[in-house]
Order: C-alpha cells, then structure tokens, then sequence
C-alpha cells in the first residue's frame, strides 16, 4: 500500500517530527462501534459538549389551583362548598343561544299559550322565584309527570300550539302551564339569544350578531321536533328521568346506572346541542338534583351531560368547580376516563370563543386537566383527543386578544392564572408520554408568553420545566432556535429570577442542550445584547450571556460559602451534602463550556479575565472538590477555553487568551489536584487541560518538575480506555522536549506503549495510532543504549502482527462476532488510524542497530 506524501516525508526525516497537538485532532466522523468508547475519546484534547442530569421535581403532596404561590391575590380558591341550589335550570343564559333571525322588537309581548291538559292547573299549584340561594326540594309531584301528560296529546302540536297561540289566550294561563311548582323552577321558553333589551340598538342586537358566527349557529335549538323524536323521548328518555326523580330512596349505584343509560339514550337519538327548551328544562332540573347525594362517580356521570348539553354563565362555573372538586382526589382520576369526561371538557375548551366573560370557569376546568395529567393513562386519553393542539390554539387565541390592544390589568392578570393552569397541565403530559414531536410545535406559543409574562415567578417556574424536558430531545431543539427572540426571552428571564435557583437551574440546563446542537444557536446566544449592555465599552470580552452566567455562578458561590458557615456552627465536622447551588453551578458552568464549541464564540470568551479566574476559584476551592460534576465541568470548560490559544505573537497582545496569560497558575492547581486521593475520577480531563497547556515550554517544564508525565506513565497500564487515551496524548507533548525521554525510557514506556496496542487495538486503532506517535518521539533520542532492546523487540514484533492485513480481519471478525458493518468499520479505522503511523515506526524500528554484548574470537593463525 502506498504512503501518503506526508507519510514519505515522516518516514524519511532523521529527526523526530515536532508534534503539534492540533495535528492529531481526528476527522469529523463519527464511529459506529464500539460507541460508547470512541465517541468520548476522539480527541485527547479537543473540543466538547458536556451532559447532565435533568433536575428533578417532587409531585406535589396536595393538589391545588396554583400551589404554594403567594403571590397571587383575588384568585379563585382552591377549596369551596358546591351544592345543588348552586345551579339553575332556569336560567336564561345557560341555553345554547338561536343563530335564526327574529323581529327586533322594543318590548317584549308576554306569550299567550293555550291549555293543552284540562288537568294541568292541578299541577302548577304554587310559584317560587329561584335565587342564587335557593335549594332543590325534593316534594312528591314531578316535573317528569306534567311532562308526560304535556306530550301525550299531540306531540308536535304540543309545541307548535304553544309557539303559536292565539294572542286574545289569557297570559294567566300561559304563566301556570310553564311552571313546576315541585322544583322552584321558571320555565321560559323563549331562547336567550331573543331576549333583546329594549335600550339595544338593533345593529348590536346579539340576535343579529348571533346570525353571522358559525360557533353560535351549531347550538341552535329546536323550535319543532318530529313526531318520531317526540315518541323517542316519552317512550325511552322521559321514564329514565322519572326513574332518577325519587334520588332520596335510591342508592348511588343505582343511580349512576341509570345517567348512564339516560346519557346513552340521549347520545343515540336527541341532539344535546339542539334539544328543545322544554326538553332541556326538564332534563337539567333532575340532573342537578342529583348532585346534593354525596356520590363523586354519580357526580361525574351527571356532569358529562350537563357539559354536553352546554350551559354557560353561573351554571358552567359551577360544573367546572364541580369537576376540579373531584379531580383534586388522585384516586378519582379513573372515574374520568371511565365515564368519559376528558373529551367534553377539551371541547368546551375548544369552543371557547371568549376566555375573560368565562374566566373563573376556564381556570377550574383547566386545573381540572392539570390534575389529570398527572395520570399516565389520563394523559394518554388526552393525547388521543389532541389536547396538546387545543391547548396551543386556545393558548394562541388568548395571546391575540392581549396584544392586539393595551389590554387593562385586570384582563392581563385573568389571562396570566388561565397560562398557568394550562402550562402545567402541558408540562405533566410530558411526563406521561414521550410523543414529543406533538408538543415541539407549541414550543413558540409557550415562548411568546414567557415572553410576556417572563416576571411572573410561577409561570417562569412552569415554563423552564417545560423546556428543561423538550430540549432532552434534538427534534425538540430545532423548534427552540426557529422562536423569534428565543435567546432575549431566556435570558431575560434568568436574569429577572437569578436568585431563584429552581428556575435558574431549569433555564441554564435548557441553554446547556440547545448549545450543545450546532453553532448557530452558540453564536445567536452569545453576541445578543440587551440595550442596557451595549454601554458598556467591553464588548468583545463579556456578553449578555456572559455577564449573566458570571453574576449567577458568584451568587451561587457566595450563597454556599454562608451556608456552609452555618451548618459548620450547627454541625462541626458534618459532610457537606450537594445543595441547590451546586446544581446551579453545574448547570451554568456547562452554558460556557457548551457555547464556546464555536470557533467565533470561543476565541472571543477565552480573553475573559473574570471567567477564567472564576473557573480556577472552582477547581482550586476545597468546597467543590467533592462535588464531581462540578470539578468535570469547570475542567471541561477550562480545556475548551485553552484550545483557542495562538500560539505566535504575530496577532498581538489581543490574540493571546485569558488561558494563556494564567497557564503557570492554573498548571500548579492542576497538579495539586493530581496529588488528591481522588484524584482518579479527574484524571482524564486534568489530562485533557494539560493536553492543552503543555503547548508552552515553561508548563512542560513545570509538569516535568513535579514528575506529573510519570504520573501519567504509570496511568498507561489502567484498562480505561480514555485514561489511556488521554495519557498518551499529553505525553507526546511532553516527550518533545530530549532531556524528558530518558525519565520515561526508564520507566518501561515503550513496554507499556506495545501493550497498549496488543490489547487495544482490535476494537480501538486510535489509541494504537496514538501509541505510536508517542514512540515516534521516544525513539528520536540519539543515545540507543539508553533503550532497552527487549522492548524494542517487544514492540517491532507487535507492529509486524498488526500491520499483517490478514490477521487484522481475522481478529476484527472474532471481535465484532460476524458483524460486516461493525468489521468494515474497524478496518476502515485500522487503515486511516494506524496504518500510516505503524509503518515509519516499524521501519526506524528495524533501522535501529544495538552494540553486541559478545566478544569476537581472534583468529588463530597455522604454523
């Protein structure tokens, strides 16, 4: 096989090649096998993104409308007492309002209805004026009978007589035919959408309005009704109301059994939107009745139909109350999804035009699919029914009507507790199912009222959960930096809750995985200013981003120093436990180490004073070093900041990074932590740093003089492979210096060296490439003798197996158990990773003469 022209040039040089860490930076491919090995180590040194956990929150012991918050007045309570008298059958504008057109008149004519039933004084009796505080009594005579006798007669004349009566009939008359004396309730049997105000000009008539909305038109009620519907409701629905009249001698079970047949009677033959007057009077007077008999399942069962009938005003915010009542109880979520509640309440909540006239019973009803979200099978109900897309219109829709206007306050404070119990229920879906790509494309909506709302505690609490879990997933983040002013929302948010670690720690991860996808995003975030910013005249060293990042990790570092102090009086000798502000640390950390993977992002951030200072404070301070993932993620960032470094001074005082200008310092903190007992767990990116800072002369010989490059020769017998990895790659440094060879040489390296390839290189030709660079550089040493030939031998007879293609396969095969993609990979690898460094070093290897240990024989000569 043919060298290449930089291989040619390798092979033939007689002094060793002077190694440059950025020249062993690897290709942008991205292995397939082993994963989980070369994908963390694919570059001793270079660039990379850091992961972490999602911080976790508890469930809430209790539930309630808007938890723990106290910062909200005049909201709704969580807690009330709902009763039947709280409901009203009578009332006009719980009807589903008339899309037909009717004379406008300046006043009303009282209607003039003709007995039907000689009988049906008997029934009228007594009237009584329904109040707000009024009760359901439960007397012997029944609304169900007088219905009854009503409809026998004639069934559609019945109502037709009724609509059109002679007018010389007495109202008298009319006034006792419409009442039921047993329930206290007033019949009125024109439709709301008629009842014009006198005071109304006709233009804004609702009765014209109502003509031109389809919404209002697919209520419309039923003026007539055929003579088959009116036999189906005497002969099916009518007995099942009779049989719910007399609630007080029946058990609840029987009851619920019958609103189930009552509902499907009702859902198989009659409209629930354009049932009768008469026939909706009659069927909600026994249905709230039913709700003073303490029964949460006969409760749901009654409130299906009610929902589904459609009733507005008081009576829909008390069903609503009713239905966030019983979803309070966890152990009532079931009984929703049994009876099939989760279906109407997202309709009424789709088919809400105007949120502010029905405020407090959208926040019931939503809190009520707040609650039922918590449960995984409810949630799924829900996404079945598309509750994700109803949610972001309705949330939508609500956006519009706030910013077409200056909205007054009282509107904008409504709006604001509605977002918060949808919101929520949005996060609580996340959890029960992992459809993600039916929840991304609300990612805007949700970000335009964080955008509105960003001082608002608990729904900038709500949100960064939210988006903590979304940017989990990659098809998630594509929506985040397609959001206009993604970035001013979330870091104006951060900054108006930065001492408020359960939201700053949510933001800063969301910011982590968003940074963590391409460079657009890295470069958007970084060079976003906020006007009060831009006066200030260091614009290239601290952005907005920056300036935030820097002020939540000091506050975090301040706020554990005094915690620490005061658990030290409490407690002396006590372990620290991880708090809190660790995690925010964390979190905020990994913002910088991720957003300075962008070349432009990167050599901009590495001239920050502040950062570098502050991200030694981190590693140098006693308080971290138990915190693990805080140490790795200050190392990490700190390795990414050391790679942007120019090493040449043709570019100026400003070329040269914050890195450079403390390397001699942050070497020495370096060591130091090498010289901890756990010390392992940092091992591999303390090696990564000094990867990085050994570029400089005076840092090798620092590292030299504290006998750290021993330190990692003893780490190449590890079966780590990063530890490995990384060991090696900052020896290479290291061994370019002739007078740091011989330590190593004595130390066995070149055994380690061919050991490392024996045992690594079948599944990982990269650390086999690496091994050999690093012996390229221990073999330029002029003095042979200081080699020991028994591992030289060692190691030419590994090359010479190694770079046999036939039994490269043949192991490759016996590794990968068969598998041909896996095996072409890894040979593929052995070609480009390995290959072109075995070869010149097998060949100086053979190059090499040793002085013989024997003594020539003289000759003797014959006499």
């Amino acid at each position: 096989m043919a060298l290449r022209p930089e291989d040619e040039k390798l092979k033939a040089s007689s002094t060793p090649p002077q190694v440059n860490p950025s020249s062993y930076y690897p290709d942008d491919r991205k292995p397939r096998f082993p994963s989980d090995v070369i994908k963390d180590a694919k570059n001793w040194c270079a660039l990379r993104a850091i992961n972490t956990k999602r911080p976790a929150t508890p469930l809430e012991a209790q539930r309630s409308l808007f938890g723990g918050d106290a910062q909200r007045t005049s909201r709704p309570p969580s807690t009330y007492s709902l009763g039947a008298h709280h409901f009203d059958a009578s009332d006009p504008n719980s009807r589903p309002s008339s899309g037909a057109l009717a004379p406008i008149k300046s006043k009303l004519e009282p209607l003039k209805i003709k007995p039907l039933i000689p009988s049906i004084d008997k029934l009228t009796g007594r009237r009584k004026s329904l109040s707000a505080g009024t009760k359901f009594h439960r007397e012997s005579s029944s609304p169900m009978r007088a219905e009854r006798h009503m409809s026998s007669a004639s069934p559609v004349k019945a109502y037709t007589d009724y609509r059109t009566t002679d007018s010389k009939t007495s109202s008298k008359n009319a006034k006792g035919d419409c009442v039921h004396p047993d329930t206290s309730v007033r019949y009125h049997p024109i439709p709301a959408s008629e009842v014009v105000d006198p005071k109304t000009p006709a233009e804004k008539s609702p009765v014209a309005s109502s003509s031109s909305s389809s919404h209002r038109s697919s209520r419309d009620v039923t003026e007539v009704e055929t003579k088959e519907q009116a036999l189906y409701w005497n002969t099916t629905v009518l007995p099942l109301l009779e049989g719910l009249e007399d609630s007080s001698s029946k058990e609840p079970k029987k009851l619920c059994k019958t609103c189930s047949q009552l509902h499907d009677a009702l859902k198989k033959k009659v409209s629930f939107r354009t049932m009768m007057p008469r026939r909706r009077t009659s069927l909600l007077s026994s249905l709230f009745r039913l709700l003073n008999i303490p029964s949460d399942d006969l409760h749901l069962k009654c409130a299906r139909i009610i929902l589904q009938v459609r009733v507005n005003n008081k009576n829909l915010t008390s069903i609503c109350k009713l239905l966030f009542r019983v979803s309070r109880n966890r152990n009532h979520d079931k009984l929703f999804v049994k009876n099939e509640l989760i279906q109407p309440m997202l309709n009424l909540l789709e088919e809400t035009d105007d949120a502010s006239n029905k405020y407090e019973a959208i926040v019931y009803l939503c809190g009520s699919l707040k609650f039922l979200s918590e449960n995984k099978t409810a949630a799924a109900v829900m996404y079945e029914h598309d509750c994700i897309r109803i949610l972001t219109n309705f949330v939508a829709t609500l956006l519009q009507a706030i910013q077409c206007s200056n909205p007054p306050k009282r509107l904008l404070k409504q709006t604001l507790d509605i977002f918060v119990q949808v919101t929520e229920a949005f996060r609580n879906m996340l959890d029960a199912d992992k459809k993600v790509h039916k929840s991304a494309p609300s990612i805007t909506v949700m970000m335009q009222i964080l955008a509105m709302f960003n001082s608002d505690q608990k729904l900038s609490w709500i949100l960064s959960r939210v988006f903590s879990k979304l940017t989990v997933y990659d098809s998630s983040i594509s929506y985040f930096v397609k959001s206009p002013g993604w970035s001013e929302c979330l870091l104006s948010t951060l900054d108006n809750h930065i001492n408020n670690d359960e939201i700053a720690v949510r933001l800063c991860f969301a910011l982590g995985n968003i940074l963590s996808h391409d460079d657009q995003s890295r470069d958007e975030l970084f060079f976003y200013r906020r006007a009060a910013d831009d006066e200030d005249d260091d614009k290239d060293q601290e952005s907005t981003c920056v300036r935030i990042i820097l002020e939540l990790i000091g506050k975090q570092m301040t706020r554990r120093v005094e915690k620490r102090a005061v658990a030290d009086e409490q407690k002396e000798g006590g372990e620290s436990k991880k708090t809190s502000s660790d995690d925010v640390v964390v979190k905020s950390i990994r913002v910088i180490a991720n957003m300075s993977i962008s070349e432009r992002v990167g050599e901009r951030i590495s001239r920050n004073s502040k950062l570098v200072e502050l991200l030694m404070d981190v590693i140098e301070s006693e308080r971290y070093l138990m915190s693990e993932e805080i140490m790795t993620n200050s190392l990490v960032a700190l390795n990414n900041l050391a790679y942007y470094d120019r090493n040449d001074d043709s570019s100026g005082e400003g070329a040269r990074t914050a890195v450079y200008l403390h390397r001699i310092q942050l070497t020495s903190i370096l060591i130091k932590l090498m010289m901890k007992e756990n010390m392992m767990c940092y091992v591999i990116e303390i090696a990564r740093v000094l990867g990085n800072l050994t570029k400089y002369p005076d840092v090798r010989d620092l590292v030299h003089e504290h006998k750290v490059d021993l330190m990692m020769t003893a780490l190449m017998d590890s079966g780590d492979r990063q530890v490995v990895y990384n060991a090696c790659g900052m020896l290479i440094n290291i061994s370019g210096d002739h007078h740091k060879r011989p330590p190593l040489i004595q130390e066995r390296i070149i055994q380690k060296l061919a050991d490392v390839m024996r045992d690594f290189a079948p599944v990982d030709w990269m650390i086999a490439g690496i091994s050999c660079q690093l012996s390229w550089n221990l073999l330029a040493t002029t003095d042979v003798q200081s080699l020991e030939q028994q591992d030289v031998d060692l190691l030419k007879n590994t090359l010479t197996t190694l770079l046999d293609e036939g039994k490269v396969q043949q192991k490759i095969l016996q590794v990968t158990e068969d598998d041909q993609e896996k095996a072409d990979f890894l040979l593929s690898s052995w070609r480009s990773d390995f290959l072109s460094f075995a070869r010149p070093l097998l060949a100086r290897l053979q190059d090499l003469k040793f002085p013989s240990n024997l003594i020539p024989l003289e000759s003797s000569s014959d006499v």
